[in-house]
């Protein structure tokens, strides 16, 4: 996986490899697959909200959402997490 070719002109976050995507900007971001993470009514919230919802990814039911744990695996990754991880996150990509 890797960001979209727009995604990697936007400013970058306090954590490395990571970009500030704006919910007006969403829609210049034509990915494959969406992830998010956050607590349950949050990630409920983030899914209707309209600039989310119209995106061809999540259209496709290619919308991932990740509870702030199961995130931190693929966040930060060491060998143990990144097993957990395809056992556990992959298959619902």
């Amino acid at each position: 996986m890797r960001p979209t070719d727009h995604a990697t002109t936007l400013p970058t976050s306090s954590i490395p490899g990571r970009a500030q995507i704006t919910y007006e900007d969403l829609s210049n971001n034509d990915a494959d697959l969406v992830i998010a993470t956050g607590q349950p009514a949050a990630l409920d919230e983030f899914r209707a909200l309209p600039g989310i919802s119209a995106l061809a990814a999540v259209q496709r039911g290619d919308y991932v959402p990740l509870a702030p744990t199961d995130a931190q695996s693929i966040a930060f990754p060491s060998p143990s997490s990144l097993t957990w991880a395809v056992q556990n996150i992959v298959p619902r990509f």
